[in-house]
């Protein structure tokens, strides 16, 4: 899976747009939405290429 993405329900809850890995299944394409919640829960670790942090953020903490 991966996050591509956010958005916020009708009370403002937060939710990331995740990209499965097992193809275009679904009315969504493979698409769907997971809480915040859910992936505190649920989740050991989740990895970025740094390259898609912003510079300053990266910079920070590099040092």
């Amino acid at each position: 899976m991966s996050l591509n993405g956010k958005a916020l329900d009708e009370n403002g809850v937060p939710y990331y747009m995740v990209k499965n890995s097992w193809g275009n299944h679904g009315q969504y394409n493979g698409i769907w939405y997971m809480s915040r919640d859910f992936i505190a829960l649920n989740t050991t670790y989740i990895f970025l290429n740094r390259h898609a942090l912003p510079r300053k953020l990266r910079r920070a903490l590099n040092r």
